[in-house]
């Protein structure tokens, strides 16, 4: 079994279309993927059954927890604080990345982002 099919990734973003087509991508190189187009969902779903990784768009549309609070919170729960937490973002700049890094991401991605920098970024290699 590779790496790619033992890791269970879970994405996260309020943009259906985008979740949906790294979701495909993904289980095309065999990795096993959740979606939530919520932080709360996402919580729920990581306290049900915790992922390897996680994908989260920064600016979801729900005011009470966006990417940011998400991310704090997954690595302020001992269930998921050692989760690989990926940010994804539309906005470029050595700004948001340090904000994403510091709210407890071990890598930022830039949409769109290319299957190269996905793939390093989740075999812990990508910031």
């Amino acid at each position: 079994m590779t790496r790619a099919q033992a890791m269970r990734v879970l994405i996260v973003d309020d943009d259906g279309d985008l979740r949906m087509g790294l979701a495909g991508l993904l289980r095309a190189y065999g990795y096993d993927v959740d979606e939530a187009d919520c932080g709360e969902r996402a919580l729920q779903r990581t306290h049900t059954s915790p992922p390897d990784a996680a994908i989260i768009d920064l600016e979801l549309d729900d005011a009470a927890l966006d990417g940011y609070e998400l991310a704090r919170k997954l690595r302020g729960s001992p269930k998921t604080a050692r989760l690989r937490l990926i940010s994804l973002t539309g906005h470029r700049g050595a700004e948001e990345r340090a904000r994403a890094l510091s709210a407890g991401f071990d890598a930022h991605l830039v949409k769109p982002v290319g299957e190269v920098e996905l793939f390093a970024a989740l075999s812990s290699g990508g910031t």
